[in-house]
């Protein structure tokens, strides 16, 4: 009887240790996945990219990743970006680089280097509506943020305008040094966010002079 009594209680026991084991890690599972807010009155979209490099890097070079942005304009107008015309249907890659012609705002450089390169092809993406409040402070932002540095990073830049534009709602925070891997793992929290996402631009390449107008005809090398 003794010993029927012990194996009742071991069986209480297993039971509910896998009730707890069950119940612990269903509440400390992945949170439920971010939604993207939709707007009705939306003039474009942006997408922000982000790339860690994972596939594609070289023994002995160090690739921390890229972030960047897709503007789309759908609007019927044109929609000035401190003199680089978007116009209606058409998009542009935006992020900043430390290239030798320009350290700051490019534009088109990213979309060029998909095409001729294959980059990011381990990219994360997720879009997002743009009201027309919200982007009236695009240039400003843009102005502001011309150049690059390692805290000032493409990541900063792409985060930063990409708030601005998003909006509240489908905003995105990162603590501490941002950086691409950690902005790729925050577009994953998104259900709408995508694999490998394609990158079609219809403008040149250029980028944003030391008084904060667009020089074009830039050729990639």
């Amino acid at each position: 009887m003794k010993s029927a009594g012990r194996k009742r209680e071991r069986g209480l026991c297993v039971l509910f240790l896998l009730l707890f084991t069950a119940v612990f890690f269903t509440a400390c599972g992945e949170a439920e996945p971010r939604r993207v807010k939709q707007e009705e009155n939306a003039v474009a979209s942006v997408t922000v990219f982000a790339s860690s490099g994972d596939g594609e890097r070289v023994f002995g070079l160090f690739n921390f990743g890229h972030a960047f942005l897709l503007l789309t304009n759908e609007s019927d107008g044109t929609i000035d970006l401190c003199g680089y015309p978007l116009k209606a249907g058409e998009s542009a890659t935006i992020s900043t680089w430390s290239l030798t012609k320009r350290f700051g705002v490019w534009f088109n450089v990213e979309s060029a280097f998909v095409k001729q390169r294959v980059k990011y092809t381990d990219r994360l993406s997720v879009t997002c509506p743009v009201t027309e409040e919200r982007l009236a402070g695009a240039n400003e932002y843009l102005t502001a943020c011309n150049r690059w540095s390692v805290t000032t990073n493409c990541t900063a830049f792409t985060l930063g305008l990409y708030n601005l534009l998003a909006g509240e709602e489908n905003r995105i925070e990162i603590s501490g040094l941002r950086t691409p891997k950690k902005l790729k793992d925050e577009i994953a929290r998104f259900a709408e966010h995508r694999a490998v996402q394609e990158i079609v631009t219809q403008g040149e390449i250029g980028f944003l002079g030391a008084d904060g107008k667009f020089v074009g005809g830039f050729v990639m090398e």
